[in-house]
C-alpha cells in the first residue's frame, strides 16, 4: 500500500528530521488533486487547529475555504469509493491565546458547529489529535493500513474477521442476524443489502434456492426487512 503526502504538507512539516521520519514510515511525496494524504481507499484532510479557524470564515455571501475544500473532498470520494477524513492537529488553547492578544474572542460553540457539519453534511470522519507530528504521523499511517486491509465497519468478531472482508458482507450478516457464511453466499448471488431487500420482496425463489438457506432464513429476512 502507498501512503502519498502532497508536497505542499510535506514541506509543511516543521523539521528536516520530521519530514525525514514521515518518509522512513512510507509516505511518498506527490503533487495531490485534493486532499494532504492519499492512499487508495482513503483521503484525509489536514488541518493545524489555527488553519481549521481561519478557513471557516469568509464574506457574506461567499463560501469559506472549509466548504471548498470539503465539497472538493466529498466529490472526489463519491467517485472513488474512498473515506474522507479530516485531521486536526494542535490546542484549541494555543488559538485562543492569539485571539485574545488581538483582543478579540474565539466562539467555541461555532468552532463545534464547524465540525459537525463537516461531520453531516459531508461524512468526514474527523480525529483531533495535540500530539506531535513524530505521534499522529504513526498513528495515521496504522489508521490506512487496517482501511486497506479491509477493517474499515468491521466488526472485531472473531467469525467475521474470518469469513467477512467485504464490508457487504458484515452489514447483512448484523442486519438479518445471519453467520458470516450465509451473508457471504447471499453476496455473492445479490452483491448488496439492496439487492438482498429486493430479491426477498420481488423474487423470493432466488434466496430459498441457495445453499445453506431454506424456509425459516427466507422468513426471518422477509421480517427483518419488513415485508410481511
Amino acid at each position: 500500500m502507498n501512503i502519498y503526502m502532497d508536497t505542499r504538507e510535506f514541506s509543511r512539516l516543521e523539521h528536516r528530521h520530521i519530514r525525514e521520519f514521515a518518509r522512513s514510515l512510507g509516505f511518498i511525496p506527490m503533487a495531490l488533486e485534493c486532499g494532504d494524504y492519499s492512499t487508495d481507499k482513503l483521503i484525509v484532510e489536514r488541518k493545524e487547529i489555527g488553519d481549521f479557524v481561519n478557513s471557516t470564515f469568509a464574506r457574506y455571501g461567499e463560501t469559506s475555504r472549509l466548504v471548498s475544500e470539503c465539497e472538493r473532498i466529498f466529490a472526489e470520494c463519491q467517485r472513488s469509493e474512498r473515506i474522507a477524513l479530516l485531521l486536526i492537529t494542535g490546542k484549541l488553547c494555543d488559538v485562543e491565546k492569539q485571539f485574545v492578544d488581538r483582543g478579540q474572542k474565539l466562539n467555541r460553540n461555532a468552532i463545534f458547529g464547524s465540525f459537525a457539519s463537516v461531520w453531516v453534511r459531508y461524512a468526514f470522519n474527523i480525529i483531533w489529535t495535540e500530539q506531535p507530528a513524530e505521534e499522529w504521523l504513526p498513528e495515521l499511517k496504522s489508521l490506512a493500513e487496517k482501511i486497506d486491509e479491509g477493517k474499515w465497519m468491521m466488526p472485531q468478531r472473531k467469525k467475521l474477521k474470518e469469513f467477512a472482508r467485504d464490508r457487504n458482507i458484515a452489514v447483512i450478516a448484523r442486519t438479518f442476524d445471519l453467520s458470516p457464511k450465509v451473508a457471504e453466499v447471499l453476496v455473492k448471488k445479490f452483491r448488496t443489502l439492496y439487492g438482498v431487500v429486493d430479491a426477498a420482496k420481488n423474487h423470493p425463489s432466488d434466496i430459498y434456492v441457495l445453499e445453506g438457506i431454506g424456509s425459516r432464513t427466507l422468513r426471518k429476512i422477509q421480517e427483518l426487512a419488513g415485508l410481511i
